[in-house]
C-alpha cells in the first residue's frame, strides 16, 4: 500500500506539507531515523508529550512507520 493511503491522519494535523503550525511540530526534513524512534516511543507509551499522536499511532505497522519517517524526511521544511 503506498505511503500516501495512510498519511493522511497525519497530514491533518502536521499539515499537507507536513511543516507545522504552532504548537504542532514540523516532520518535513527531519532524519527518518529520528522520526520513526519518536513514532516507536508513541506506541510504546514512552512518549508523552503528545495528546493525539500516541492514539493514531498505535495502528500502524512497523513497515508503515517506518515509510511514513521515510516519507517525511524526503519533504522539504
Amino acid at each position: 500500500m503506498p505511503v500516501q493511503e495512510f498519511s493522511g491522519s497525519i497530514h491533518n494535523c502536521h499539515g499537507s506539507d507536513a511543516r507545522g503550525s504552532g504548537a504542532i511540530p514540523g516532520l518535513a526534513g527531519k532524519p527518518a531515523s529520528v522520526l520513526l524512534h519518536k513514532m516507536q516511543d508513541m506506541q510504546n507509551g514512552k512518549e508523552t508529550h503528545s495528546t493525539i499522536m500516541p492514539r493514531l499511532i498505535k495502528g500502524y505497522s512497523p513497515e508503515q512507520l517506518s515509510a511514513l519517517a521515510q516519507l517525511f524526511e524526503g519533504m522539504r521544511p
